[in-house]
C-alpha cells in the first residue's frame, strides 16, 4: 500500500521534471532560432549599405542541394565579397535530393 503511494509520487515527479525540461527546451529553441534570424536581418541590411567602397552587395539565395556554392575555400586565400550566398532554410522551399543520393550520403 504504502509502496504504491511512493511510486506514485516518484512518476508524478518524473513527469514534472520532464515538463520542466520539455519548456525548457522549446525554450532554448526559440531563443536560438532568434538568434539566428537577428543575425541574418543585421548581414543582409549591412549588405544593403555596402562593403567599403560603399556598393551594395550582392545577397543570393542558395540551396546547397542542388550545387555547391562558387568560391576557393582554401587556406589563406582571399574572400571575395562581392555577393553572399545565404542557404535556403532546410524546411523553406528547398528542393529534396533524389533517393539515391539521400541513402549514398545518409541524409534524411
Amino acid at each position: 500500500m504504502i509502496t504504491d503511494w511512493i511510486i506514485a509520487g516518484l512518476t508524478f515527479v518524473i513527469a514534472l521534471f520532464t515538463c520542466l525540461v520539455w519548456r525548457t527546451y522549446s525554450r532554448i529553441a526559440w531563443l536560438t532560432g532568434s538568434m539566428e534570424t537577428h543575425s541574418d536581418l543585421m548581414l543582409r541590411l549591412q549588405a544593403l549599405k555596402g562593403g567599403a567602397d560603399g556598393k551594395p552587395i550582392d545577397l543570393v539565395w542558395w540551396d546547397p542541394n542542388i550545387a555547391d556554392p562558387p568560391g576557393v575555400r582554401e587556406h589563406d586565400k582571399p574572400v571575395d565579397m562581392n555577393r553572399i550566398h545565404i542557404f535556403l532554410p532546410p524546411k523553406l522551399r528547398r528542393k529534396k535530393p533524389p533517393l539515391w543520393k539521400r541513402l549514398w550520403t545518409g541524409q534524411p
